[in-house]
């Protein structure tokens, strides 16, 4: 696991946000599923994740008692948790830029040919843009 691309993204985040992630994939996951499995074993020595404690073969032997390694399953495991990490990263971005999250719905809302609420959102998005004030 060593460099890969799960364990380098994983290494940004806060505590904070590594616990608010852990209740994002929980969200979607049971507590035994694979992907918050390897979560839980990662979890224990975020943010440092030395090479010892992050060998592939190790690890699956953690979240899978006693199953010989499967290289395939444990990459499939491992997609999954990225792919839900990018995901949560997303979100965060998301909530935390108003502008970006209010043009993405009237995307939304143009795409599923919702017009009136499309008009009625641009209404509002116009308040809220006049009631910025302006910048030099």
């Amino acid at each position: 696991m060593k460099g890969s691309k799960l364990i380098e993204l994983l290494k940004t985040l806060t505590k904070e946000e590594f616990k608010a992630f852990g209740n994002y994939l929980l969200a979607f996951n049971r507590e035994n599923s694979m992907v918050v499995l390897l979560y839980q074993y990662l979890k224990k020595s975020h943010p440092e994740y030395p090479l010892k404690k992050i060998v592939k073969e190790k690890v699956y032997a953690k979240i899978i008692n006693g199953k010989e390694f499967d290289v395939k399953r444990m990459r499939n495991i491992m997609s999954s948790l990225y792919q839900y990490l990018e995901n949560f990263l997303l979100n965060i971005e998301i909530e935390n830029n108003e502008i970006e999250k209010d043009f993405l719905m009237l995307n939304v809302l143009k795409k599923r040919k919702q017009d009136k609420q499309f008009f009625l959102k641009i209404k509002s998005f116009k308040k809220k843009w006049e009631a910025i004030p302006n910048q030099g």
